[in-house]
Order: structure tokens, then sequence, then C-alpha cells
């Protein structure tokens, strides 16, 4: 073993952590890129990853796919379960299998809303227990996040009491 003079020996020790920090950071870089670096095209080449913009509240329909927790299917020959927020006229209308739901809504701050409360019409339907359950949600709801093509409705930022995915427009 070969021994340093005891003031390299000190020397050497302090630097050691500055040395260990050093190849970490060039290990780091090297790994990073994705793209030889032979590669002329790395430094100038567009990024895969753009960020896309969330899907706009108003103007889109939306498909109910889970309510308090649980997944939801539409009954068949009901078509999808909706809802729809219409800017002009600062509506929204929903769908959950036999009724039409409506009422008003304000959009506060960027994800701040309030529904006034829902008006139905009376059909009477076998099970009503999915519109029930959307009716009570839309009143309770004070605010929404969008992420992607996900709507999902919440009540002090806690679990969401619905989520909907966006339909593509035809």
């Amino acid at each position: 073993m070969v021994r340093l003079l005891p003031s390299l020996e000190k020397n050497a020790l302090k630097l050691l952590p500055f040395f260990f920090c050093a190849t970490l950071l060039a290990f780091g870089v090297a790994c990073s890129s994705n793209k030889p670096a032979s590669d002329p095209s790395s430094s100038t080449a567009p990024t895969e990853n753009v960020e896309t913009k969330p899907t706009p509240l108003e103007g889109t329909k939306w498909e109910l796919v889970e309510l308090l927790g649980s997944p939801v299917v539409a009954a068949e020959g009901r078509g999808p379960y909706t809802l729809e927020f219409n800017a002009g006229t600062q509506r929204a209308a929903a769908f959950a299998g036999c009724n039409r739901l409506n009422a008003g809504y304000t959009r506060k701050d960027v994800n701040r809303l309030e529904f006034s409360p829902v008006a139905s019409t009376m059909m009477a339907c076998l099970d009503m227990s999915v519109e029930t359950q959307l009716a009570e949600v839309m009143e309770r709801v004070d605010s929404f996040v969008i992420v992607g093509d996900e709507l999902q409705l919440l009540r002090a930022k806690m679990s969401p009491l619905a989520r909907f995915k966006a339909i593509p427009a035809e």
C-alpha cells in the first residue's frame, strides 16, 4: 500500500467529496442524452414530449365514467351519460339514462365552479340512481380540474365526486 505524506493525505481527503461530485455530474450528463454524441441533429432536433393543451370545459361533450368513486357504465340502449357546458348561456346540460338535467353554472377564478339548483325532466324510469346521484353531485361541486381529456368535478379539492372523459367531436 502506498502511503502519502500526512499533509498530502489531509488535502486529498478534503478534495475527495469534490472529485466524487464531479464524477457523478460527468456521469449524469453523459447518461442524460438519448442520442449518440456523433448525431449532428441532437442539439437542434425538436423534443418528442410536447405538452398538449387541456380540453376546454365549455364546448366539449363529457362522458361520465366515474361517480362517487364507482365506475359508471351506461345502461344498454341509453347511450352515454353526458355533461355539456355552454359558455354563451352559462348553462350545463346532462343526461344520465332517463331524464335530462340542466342547471346554470358560474366559473370563478380559474378552476372554481358552482352550479345553480338542478332542474330535471320528469320521466319515470326503472333505475334513476345515477341521475339522482349526478344531480346531487352537481349541487355539491365547488371546483374542477381538467387533465388531458379528463374532467374531474371536486368538492374542497378532495377526491373527485365525478370523472368524465371528453367525447371526440364527430
